[in-house]
């Protein structure tokens, strides 16, 4: 083969693997079972709902989108989700148990005296 054909050929090698999705950036590994990534809806004790949104962020930690008091980076042990960094406030009292694979429901949370209110028994589902 010509030096020419040999280029070709590897360029063509190249534009495959890129397009393909082989590079070298880094990659997620898949989060553990049960994937609580994607679409969730919160219902409040006091029956309020919002929609929410669960992302795998790797290492155990999960991070939880929601327009209230729960949003921010979780971590995983065991069957519970415990805050490490909130979005909204200072207080990182909260902690879900995960029910099932579409189930999660908030076992501690801050005092009333911290946030006015026990959102404890708040549940997001799916």
């Amino acid at each position: 083969m010509t030096t020419y054909r040999l280029s070709c050929m590897l360029v063509a090698l190249v534009c495959v693997g890129v397009l393909s999705g082989c590079s070298n950036s880094p990659k997620l590994p898949a989060p553990p079972e049960p994937d609580l990534s994607g679409s969730w809806s919160l219902v409040m004790p006091a029956g309020y709902k919002y929609p929410a949104h669960i992302e795998y962020m790797g290492k155990l930690r999960y991070r939880i989108a929601v327009e209230v008091v729960f949003g921010g980076v979780y971590e995983l042990a065991g069957d519970e989700l415990t805050m490490l960094n909130p979005e909204n406030d200072g207080t990182r009292h909260y902690v879900w148990k995960i029910e099932d694979k579409d189930n999660l429901l908030l076992i501690k949370a801050p005092t009333v005296g911290e946030v006015g209110s026990d959102y404890r028994g708040a549940v997001l589902s799916r």
